[in-house]
């Protein structure tokens, strides 16, 4: 019969049976022999917290400076809203949880922190959010959903589980021709008789070229319902006014056709048909939320879609069980 090694239980049982009927002295002498024991034999109580892993990317075109927020009472722009909510979220996620940093402007991402754990890395994450702003845009274009695309690409080639936190206020520009047609939902398809009537469809939104549903995450969409004046900046950030109406484009570029070999040549779809010319909005120059434009394109990638009203309310749909 093989001996076994006495049991931590075991032996604190012994020592506590033969502290009793010593001095007091003695006994505090046994206590100090009793912690060294627990001590030798190194136990460690395990806990299980749920981690989680983003890669957050800010908008910084010029549309996300519109002051439709508010902190302390103070107007503020979109921008700082989501930074100041993300500031708010990231003390929030438990160790173990990775973010990263990225900026959207024009139609790609720039990455500017790889995902690091948040409590080994939070003073060096919030540094870098602070210095995220409108100066680092390097294009005054907003292709949106293109920047998605991008960013969802970009984490595939993390590898690893990393998700996508888009936010945005949705704003195309040039925009995209909108054309309302009926369309079935997924689930109607299921024989559960459901459809979304006259949804607003784009003919000119590019497509996604991964698998819908291959990266997981949010879009986040920020911003109020009313359109707003957009503030035009210098590359430093100073304030010039506001774009105007002739400043932007009103069509979008299906519409606007090529400007090379035929003056007032129109575009054309893969078949060779004539597409559909867009009218002027004459509102391009203001802003306001695009929100059933980001929920129904998150739709059609399978990515969840948020509204930003407080930090609570991100950091609940960021922790959601998927």
């Amino acid at each position: 019969m093989s001996a076994h090694p006495m049991s931590l239980a075991n032996r604190v049982a012994e020592l506590r049976d033969a502290l009793r009927g010593l001095s007091m002295r003695s006994r505090l002498t046994g206590v100090a022999m009793l912690l060294l024991l627990i001590a030798l034999f190194e136990p460690h109580w395990k806990t299980t917290r749920d981690a989680f892993d983003f890669v957050v990317t800010l908008d910084v075109t010029q549309s996300m400076n519109v002051t439709d927020y508010e902190i302390d009472g103070k107007e503020t722009s979109r921008l700082n809203y989501a930074k100041h909510t993300l500031r708010q979220v990231l003390p929030a996620l438990p160790c173990g949880s990775r973010i990263g940093w990225s900026i959207f402007t024009e139609y790609r991402v720039l990455m500017l922190v790889a995902p690091i754990e948040v409590c080994d890395n939070y003073h060096e994450l919030l540094d870098t959010l602070d210095r995220i702003d409108g100066r680092m845009a390097w294009a005054n274009a907003s292709a949106v959903a293109k920047g998605v695309f991008w960013s969802m690409r970009s984490v595939k080639e993390l590898g690893g589980s990393h998700g996508v936190l888009f936010i945005t206020d949705g704003h195309e520009s040039p925009p995209l021709n909108p054309v309302l047609k009926p369309v079935l939902d997924a689930k109607s398809e299921k024989g559960q008789g459901y459809t979304y009537m006259d949804q607003t469809t784009w003919q000119n939104k590019p497509v996604y070229d991964g698998k819908p549903g291959d990266v997981r995450g949010l879009i986040v969409g920020v911003g109020g319902e009313t359109l707003k004046p957009i503030p035009k900046l210098d590359p430093e950030g100073h304030p010039m006014g506001f774009w105007g109406a002739d400043e932007v484009m009103q069509i979008d570029v299906i519409t606007a056709g090529r400007t090379g070999s035929a003056a007032g040549e129109k575009m054309v779809d893969e078949g060779g048909k004539a597409v559909a010319t867009m009218k002027p909005t004459m509102t391009e120059h203001l802003s306001s939320l695009k929100d059933t434009y980001l929920a129904g394109f998150a739709r059609e990638v399978e990515l969840g879609y948020h509204r930003l009203t407080d930090p609570a309310g991100l950091l609940r749909a960021m922790t959601a069980p998927e």
